[in-house]
């Protein structure tokens, strides 16, 4: 499932860790992702790992940078040095319309307007 988040927006990311049986499981988490750009080749996101575990998301960090991207989480187990790799998808999506103009088309020749003749008169 995609997480979808608008471009005037961020969204701060963490893993929860469990054992079998439900209880906080001691990792370390590193966070990279995809570099993702839109057709202009401005990024879709910034990631910073924050180094406690989560990550701070950007969406669209410049002008443009709307599409998909997707973010890695590195877990290492704490327990036996196992790493786990989990897989996120964003989708940056435009905001809210704050701004609006009106827009003309090229001028061109107007339609002759085409004047019925008038119906003859019966005669009386």
């Amino acid at each position: 499932m995609t997480f979808q988040i608008r471009d005037d927006q961020q969204v701060t990311l963490s893993v929860e860790a469990l054992d079998s049986e439900g209880n906080p499981a001691g990792v370390t988490t590193t966070w990279t992702e995809s570099g993702a750009v839109d057709d202009g080749g401005n990024p879709v996101i910034q990631l910073t790992d924050n180094g406690d575990g989560s990550a701070l998301v950007v969406a669209s960090p410049s002008s443009g940078g709307l599409g998909f991207a997707m973010v890695t989480a590195s877990v290492t187990d704490n327990s036996d040095g196992d790493v786990h790799t989990a897989t996120f998808e964003i989708e940056v999506v435009a905001g809210d319309a704050v701004t609006f103009n009106v827009v003309a088309g090229a001028p061109e020749p107007k339609e002759t307007a085409v004047v019925p003749e008038p119906e003859p008169e019966p005669p009386i």
